[in-house]
């Protein structure tokens, strides 16, 4: 089994259908006895250039250790999903599971707003 790193940047339209489309997602992994290690949701964030006329983007990250039959299966699945601008699917040496700059970014952002 090997690790991969898996981004998906979704259609803002469909941002109340993402967690749906994730647990799509998870059920195939979980289903090939893979292992997730880390499922963080971003959010609607800006995107560096527009993608097909868009500006704005729901961003999902995931770390995962899968056989490579799975993670193909997984990337043609994403690659014919309508409701994916983009992803990003790389191979990594070891699992990761504490939390991405991404997440204490917004973890401190969040305290912030409540101390205010």
């Amino acid at each position: 089994m090997n690790n991969y790193e898996v981004i998906l940047i979704f259609h803002p339209g469909n941002s109340n259908l993402v967690a749906k489309l994730v647990e799509k997602y998870v059920s195939i992994i979980k289903k090939y006895n893979g292992k997730i290690y880390r499922l963080e949701n971003w959010g609607r964030r800006h995107l560096s250039y527009p993608i097909k006329k868009f500006h704005k983007g729901h961003y999902v990250l995931l770390n995962v250790k899968v056989y490579k039959k799975t993670i193909n299966m997984l990337s043609n699945k994403i690659r014919f999903d309508e409701n994916i601008l983009r992803n990003l699917i790389i191979s990594v040496n070891k699992s990761i599971s504490e939390k991405s700059p991404m997440m204490l970014v917004k973890d401190f952002e969040k305290k912030i707003k409540k101390n205010k």
